[in-house]
């Protein structure tokens, strides 16, 4: 293999060949958002992904698992109260 052997893996998961590296990616977008329970489809239309509903709880952040967009909290923001 290569000098980088896994090209574009994510900080969240290590191959077994990429050990003891730390490889970091951006999120392809960033996007503020005024509530903890968001709903990501890729934004893409027909070219998107199925609708996923995302939940960030305390964490104030959640990234997409199909798309990787990282959705953010905004601080001046009151959540809505989900029941």
């Amino acid at each position: 293999m290569g000098q980088n052997a896994c090209p574009g893996q994510r900080p969240r998961y290590t191959a077994p060949a990429c050990r003891g590296t730390i490889m970091t990616t951006e999120a392809p977008e960033t996007i503020t958002v005024e509530d903890t329970i968001i709903a990501c489809d890729g934004g893409g239309g027909a070219l998107g992904h199925p609708r996923v509903y995302l939940n960030m709880a305390d964490k104030g952040r959640v990234e997409c698992g199909y798309c990787d967009r990282l959705f953010i909290l905004d601080p001046k923001a009151k959540p809505k109260s989900h029941h």
